[in-house]
């Protein structure tokens, strides 16, 4: 493959990212080519890599460095689509761990509130149908009681989505960090 049809093929891939980001990475690549006057273009193309890899890791960093700036789960979530295809530990985490997780989480949300739903409808109903004062006084009680749980349980839950959230841009950056390695020792 020569200096045309790699950066032919580069510019092909990288089709998805905004214009601006695309000149500039093609301007880099043509930048390497001309600082290498000397050598031949195979063997160029060749130490550069797959263009086609190189347009997903490039695509990759871009979605990930959105993602860090706007910290919207729709933007994490879009970066794990673009790094799923970069590697089989990457596919794994997007495609099992990070369903799973927020999975567990929107279930643990379900569990919290619905403990404060049933304590504030035991309070009401305790309050309807007991006669006894002792009884009345324990249903109101105990109610309470599930109700503060739900409601501790759903401000933990804040604490483990954002911790989770945390994580997963840390698994991101990672990713980044390691294309940017690679990319470098070229």
């Amino acid at each position: 493959m020569n200096k045309q049809e790699f950066l032919k093929q580069l510019e092909k891939h990288l089709h998805r990212m905004p214009k601006a980001e695309r000149d500039d990475i093609l301007s880099d690549f043509v930048e390497y080519f001309e600082c290498a006057q000397g050598e031949n273009d195979d063997e160029l193309c060749e130490r550069l890599g797959d263009p086609r890899k190189l347009a997903k890791e490039y695509q990759a960093q871009s979605v990930i460095a959105s993602a860090n700036e706007t910290k919207k789960l729709s933007s994490m979530m879009r970066a794990f689509a673009y790094t799923a295809g970069l590697g089989s530990v990457n596919f794994l985490y997007a495609a099992f761990v990070v369903p799973v997780g927020y999975i567990v989480i929107s279930v643990l949300y379900i569990v919290a509130v619905a403990l404060s739903v049933s304590g504030i409808l035991a309070i009401i109903a305790a309050i309807m149908y007991f006669g006894d004062a002792l009884l009345l006084w324990l249903s109101i009680f105990g109610s309470v009681g599930v109700v503060a749980v739900g409601i501790l349980m759903f401000i933990g839950n804040i604490f483990v989505t954002r911790g989770f959230n945390k994580a997963n841009m840390a698994f991101l950056n990672k990713i980044s960090q390691k294309i940017r390695k690679a990319g470098e020792g070229k």
